[in-house]
């Protein structure tokens, strides 16, 4: 794998992943100011983190190709990012009602 490869994985992953947390605190402001559905906007912002992360481990995984140990972590991380993210939207529109 190419280094500008690697270079490429590590932006966009990290690119990512901060539009994810940018998106998940820009909602929480949102829902402080307007009362909007703030669960709706939280759990996309929640997916785009999930997908920073799985990204971000991709290119791990890419990295340390000879460990193959390296592989289920990012699978358990991209789903247990979605599921935080998701059960933290499900609290807050519970908190909602």
């Amino acid at each position: 794998m190419a280094k500008q490869d690697k270079q490429t994985i590590k932006y966009t992953s990290t690119l990512a992943g901060i539009l994810g947390f940018g998106f998940a605190v820009y909602s929480y402001i949102i829902y402080m100011i307007f009362n909007f559905a703030l669960w709706a906007l939280f759990s996309f912002g929640a997916l785009f983190f999930a997908f920073g992360i799985y990204a971000f481990m991709k290119g791990v995984n890419k990295a340390v190709r000879p460990n193959p140990e390296a592989k289920p972590w990012a699978y358990t991380a991209f789903i247990v990012s979605l599921l935080v993210g998701f059960m933290m939207a499900a609290v807050l529109a519970q908190a909602q009602t």
